[in-house]
């Protein structure tokens, strides 16, 4: 065999060998690289230095952790579940939610002039069902309960909602100035001559009962109706000793002391139109509401009475996406079988007025304009203006409205998660004082007229 002869036989069989070589490889079977040394790399991780400390600090933050992690989920949850409760799900929202959620956290709620409320909200939503149970506690004379039960289905192809609900609420400390714009110049007003004081402080005790309903008959239209059954017990604040109710209006034109709770009940139907594409963030949209309900007591003490009213916002971008500009109107109207038997609490005032809710009467309106944008993801700025008036009726709303309307002012940081809100500061400056709201876990006020009343 010649020499040429002999290399190429070499050179046949090296390529031979990278061919089978690269054909065991790709067919899964490495057996012929089993008898060569294998060098099988670092077999375990290196350690920093500083990874004891940063394990004990993991190890020691994990409750915390959890626990935040846990609060924000269930407060997102929360603020889908009660924020503007009686919005009927939408086609996605009830699909959303293919496991059952159950979650417990903390809430917290403070305003300037009030205590500071603490408290604990369980949740549970399932695609079907969902719950809701909250307790509130800021002192023996500030307790509050609520307890919600939601059923998600269709009425025919339409989303719908049945929701059934308690809630029971002691407030002391309540602030009483008035009937009208300007209660000390109104005659509807019987001050005590003797006091120097123009605020009476009393006691309210509320147990509530309700029942609602929803259907929604397009992606930006839905119906609601509702009916409550409230038991109502106002009472004076003795604590305040001169400033007390009593000690500031004559009795016969508040309540009487010693005098029963009182049974009421309201029911009201409501439709709205709504095309933002989320609702719980602010978004470019139109939104409509117009309801009307009506009153009955339960016995010989009280008067009926009807409420009317609408709701009108439109909100645009501005520069950006997420810079938005709102702008809302809201009118409110009671009208009374007997106008002086309908007790004071049941008259018109704004609580989402972000000055002090101070004015009561037959009808009230408010304008609000806010600009909101993004700093971050989680986390929003707002600047605000509100301006309110009320009036006896419609027909005396005129000038004097205007030139003694209410005006607040303010600025606010609203935190996210995703489009949901969880925690909310604001700051308002108004002719009454400086008001600050912090809130965590639970909304500021509720979203509808059977909740707030």
């Amino acid at each position: 065999m010649t020499s040429a002869q002999t290399c190429a036989i070499r050179l046949f069989s090296r390529v031979a060998a990278r061919f089978l070589g690269v054909a065991a490889v790709l067919l899964g079977d490495t057996r012929s690289f089993a008898d060569e040394p294998q060098t099988r790399g670092i077999e375990r991780a290196g350690r920093a230095a500083d990874e004891v400390a940063r394990s004990f600090a993991n190890a020691l933050t994990f409750v915390p952790r959890q626990f935040i992690d846990y609060a924000f989920r269930g407060s997102e949850l929360a603020a889908i579940l009660i924020t503007d409760r009686q919005l009927v799900p939408r086609y996605r929202d009830l699909l959303s939610r293919p496991n059952a959620d159950l979650l417990f956290f903390p809430t917290l709620f403070a305003e300037t002039g009030s205590p500071v409320s603490v408290g604990a909200r369980m949740v549970f939503d399932s695609p079907h069902l969902a719950a809701n149970q909250r307790i509130g506690f800021g002192g023996k004379d500030q307790v509050e309960s609520e307890s919600r039960l939601i059923f998600k289905g269709h009425l025919g192809r339409l989303p719908s909602i049945l929701s059934l609900e308690t809630h029971y609420l002691l407030q002391d400390n309540l602030q009483f100035y008035g009937v009208g714009l300007v209660p000390r110049s109104d005659a509807r007003n019987h001050f005590v001559q003797r006091s120097a004081h123009e605020v009476g402080y009393y006691t309210e005790q509320r147990t509530r009962a309700l029942a609602s309903g929803g259907v929604r008959l397009s992606e930006t239209v839905e119906l609601l109706v509702s009916s409550s059954l409230c038991r109502r017990a106002l009472s004076n604040s003795v604590a305040r000793g001169e400033s007390a109710i009593h000690a500031v209006f004559d009795e016969g034109s508040v309540f009487e002391s010693g005098s029963p709770a009182s049974f009421v009940s309201y029911s009201e139907f409501a439709a709205r139109y709504d095309s933002r594409a989320v609702r719980t963030r602010p978004s470019p949209g139109l939104q409509l509401e117009a309801y009307f309900g009506g009153a009955r007591p339960l016995g010989d003490d009280g008067t009926a009475f009807v409420r009317f009213g609408a709701r009108a916002s439109g909100s645009v971008p501005v520069y950006r996406s997420h810079n938005i500009l709102a702008v809302r109107l809201a009118v409110d109207t009671v009208v009374a079988e007997k106008t002086p038997s309908l007790p004071f609490v049941e008259l018109v005032h704004f609580p989402e007025f972000r000055g002090f809710d101070t004015r009561r009467d037959m009808v009230g309106f408010l304008g609000s304009l806010d600009y909101t944008w993004s700093l971050v993801p989680a986390l929003g700025m707002r600047l605000f203006v509100d301006a309110l008036s009320v009036a006896p009726s419609l027909e005396d709303i005129g000038f004097t409205q205007l030139i003694k309307m209410r005006f607040a002012g303010g600025v606010g940081i609203d935190g996210f998660a995703g489009a949901t809100p969880l925690a909310r500061l604001s700051l308002s400056a108004s002719s009454d004082g400086m008001r600050v709201i912090a809130s965590f876990g639970s909304t500021q006020n509720y979203g509808d007229r059977q909740h707030r009343q």
